[in-house]
């Protein structure tokens, strides 16, 4: 009897777990946040226990194709290379009372380098859509990106910005 809950436990963890999947076609929109498994080659650092990283992005941009997304990466601490002062005005903060289903404590949105990251590589990699920006955040968010010095023109412009 035991192994039949634990069985059936197993398959309601499993079902739940898929419908949060992002499933083809790919739709998302600015300010949506995505849980998904990023790894070097997508431009994050790895501090050489992990081939990969399971990691909340936010949803700037698109492009106007709509195959590729810009993203800022959620971190827990602002990165040590860019704890400084100019720098530290490209974090913005997420209050955990704001995100309470998604964040463990107050944590950053790091404003400062946008990723692209492609449909296909959203669906191969399993990615989820845990929830979105509040409006206030998101409207906030926009304004830093468009008057970042470390975006270049044309970045902003490819994911319409």
């Amino acid at each position: 009897m035991f192994d039949d809950v634990q069985e059936n436990l197993s398959k309601l963890r499993e079902k739940i777990e898929n419908e949060d999947r992002i499933k083809s076609p790919v739709r998302l929109s600015k300010g949506d946040i995505v849980e998904m498994e990023l790894d070097e080659n997508d431009g994050i650092t790895l501090d050489g226990q992990y081939e990969t990283r399971r990691k909340y992005i936010v949803i700037i941009g698109v492009t106007s194709k709509g195959d590729i997304y810009g993203a800022y990466l959620i971190n827990s601490k602002i990165n040590f290379i860019k704890n400084n002062d100019i720098m530290k005005n490209y974090q913005y903060i997420l209050l955990k009372v704001d995100y309470p289903e998604l964040l463990k404590y107050d944590s950053y949105l790091d404003c400062s380098e946008l990723f692209p990251i492609n449909k296909k590589k959203i669906i191969a990699r399993k990615a989820k859509r845990r929830g979105a920006l509040l409006e206030k955040d998101l409207n906030n968010v926009v304004k830093i990106t468009k008057s970042s010095e470390f975006l270049s023109k044309e970045q902003k412009r490819k994911f319409g910005l």
